[in-house]
């Protein structure tokens, strides 16, 4: 509805998943790095873990999108509560083989039969997990199993682990030695900071065809980010909302009190839109005093860049460290003991 109002070609948004609204923060550069690291060493485990609503399915989807189909046959499964055996069904299915009818032992049989054979033909087999958390301890083991799966000393499976906290919790398990150590490259998703936050908004707008209108004041980025926690689907509906009434207002510019109006109708636990609010915010009213104006305002803005800086800095070595060590591990030679 506000997309026609404010000339946008798209809904800058939307909460489903989408890689052409991929934002590089600061947090993403970090786990792309990682991800691309775990596919660099050709093996094994990688896993991205976050809350709901950090982006995680989004940061996987645009990793694919840059795949060479010709070298990568990839596979995304959603997983719910699922037994082993249906596990490996969805698996299977999902890189196009009908193993409706067929039991556990014939599934494994053709898929490992398949996974050889792209692998042997020069593609290479990638399975993305999402909602891994829901896996149980048996059908984890039954993947590792399929990791193992070897064509002349590669291996025909890697694994990319989407996950919320508890997926920790459950690979701790002494029963999952193994699988853990399976695990390449593993990295918590955080949430976006103050300036990735203005820089997600502006950069899914300028996607959708936004020219700078409407305006937005600082001030209503920074409430964003106060509210938010800096999760960008929380983001994404504060800001769909704002929009919304920002277009039934006919206004060209959005400001804080109008998303301290939108705060606190979604706000109310009576309310099927209900956003519990950050932990800095207990009340959801806005007052000028809130919105952070004068010195105080300066400080803590500055603070904020001397804090991006020294996130910049940990993300340079981090990435350094992880280069040495992927030079490392082709040096060194293969043990192939645990495979």
């Amino acid at each position: 509805m506000y997309e026609a109002f404010y000339h946008l070609t798209a809904d800058p948004f939307q909460l489903s998943p989408d890689p052409r609204f991929y934002f590089d923060s600061l947090s993403h550069k970090k786990a792309m790095a990682y991800l691309t690291y775990g596919l660099s060493r050709g093996e094994g485990f990688i896993v991205i873990s976050g809350d709901t609503g950090k982006g995680k399915t989004t940061l996987a989807q645009r990793l694919v999108s840059n795949l060479d189909p010709s070298t990568y046959i990839s596979v995304n499964l959603v997983t719910t509560q699922l037994d082993p055996t249906e596990m490996l069904r969805l698996v299977a299915s999902g890189f196009g083989l009908d193993c409706a009818q067929d039991g556990k032992a014939t599934i494994i049989e053709r898929l490992s039969a398949f996974l050889k054979s792209n692998l042997a033909s020069g593609r290479r087999p990638l399975l993305i997990v999402d909602e891994a958390q829901n896996l149980t301890s048996q059908s984890l083991e039954e993947l590792r199993m399929l990791s193992n799966l070897q064509v002349e000393h590669r291996s025909a499976l890697q694994i990319i682990f989407l996950a919320q906290p508890p997926f920790l919790s459950l690979i701790a398990k002494a029963e999952l030695a193994q699988f853990r150590e399976r695990i390449v490259a593993s990295i918590d998703l955080d949430s976006l900071n103050r300036v990735d936050t203005q820089g997600y908004i502006e950069h899914r707008l300028r996607i959708a065809g936004w020219k700078g209108y409407p305006k937005i004041s600082d001030e209503t980025f920074d409430l964003v980010y106060r509210y938010s926690d800096g999760l960008p689907r929380r983001i994404n509906k504060l800001c769909s909302r704002l929009f919304l009434v920002g277009s039934l207002d006919e206004v060209n510019v959005l400001n804080a009190a109008m998303l301290g109006k939108v705060i606190e109708e979604i706000s109310d636990p009576g309310s099927a839109e209900f956003l519990a609010p950050a932990s800095d915010l207990e009340d959801a009213s806005v007052s000028e005093e809130a919105l952070g104006h004068g010195t105080d305002d300066l400080a803590r803005r500055i603070a904020l860049l001397e804090s991006d800086l020294r996130d910049q800095n940990r993300l340079l070595k981090e990435l350094l460290s992880l280069f040495m060590g992927s030079l490392k591990a082709k040096e060194d030679p293969v043990d192939d003991d645990d495979a």
